[in-house]
């Protein structure tokens, strides 16, 4: 899955010329191709709920290394470094950005300082009781996230599905 998507983004990235440098890029390339994908939830429940109900999963499931995968032949795949960071931007907002860092391959292009962009959340209170949570992502990517973001959010499942990557 890994190779699948930093291909798809790769290819994503060289039909633009360049890599999304910064997550308001990565959100326009991801909106603007056939493989974006943009899903959006509703969530009844309070903003600050809902964030302390992403802290877990954001730091358990969201957030992990990966080493190189070797096989008697050589280096298979590189190593990774999932990050994953929610920003309370105002109050009643925030950002929750997703970025992959490969380390021991060979990138072709200029990489972002903190990895690829692979996933983004906008998460914004509609009401005192309803949040709004818009993601961001390539169909090849980590759309397990998005699947489970609405149990991650709504406190519902806060287990980490491995093998999401």
């Amino acid at each position: 899955m890994k190779h699948i998507f930093f291909a798809a983004i790769v290819g994503l990235s060289v039909s633009s010329c360049a890599l999304p440098m910064n997550s308001s890029e990565f959100e326009k390339a991801v909106s603007g191709t056939p493989g974006g994908k943009v899903n959006q939830i509703t969530l009844h429940i309070p903003f600050d709920k809902v964030i302390a109900n992403l802290k877990g999963p954001i730091e358990n499931c969201m957030s992990y290394s990966t080493p190189a995968l070797i096989s008697s032949h050589g280096m298979v795949g590189p190593a990774h470094s999932l990050r994953t960071h929610l920003t309370i931007l105002k109050p009643g907002r925030a950002k929750l950005i997703t970025q992959d860092k490969q380390t021991g391959g060979i990138m072709i292009l200029s990489e972002p300082e903190g990895g690829l962009y692979i996933f983004s959340a906008d998460i914004t209170s509609e009401s005192k009781t309803t949040t709004v949570i818009v993601m961001r992502y390539h169909v090849l990517g980590p759309s397990e996230f998005a699947d489970h973001m609405k149990n991650w959010a709504s406190g519902e499942d806060q287990s980490c599905h491995h093998g999401l990557f």
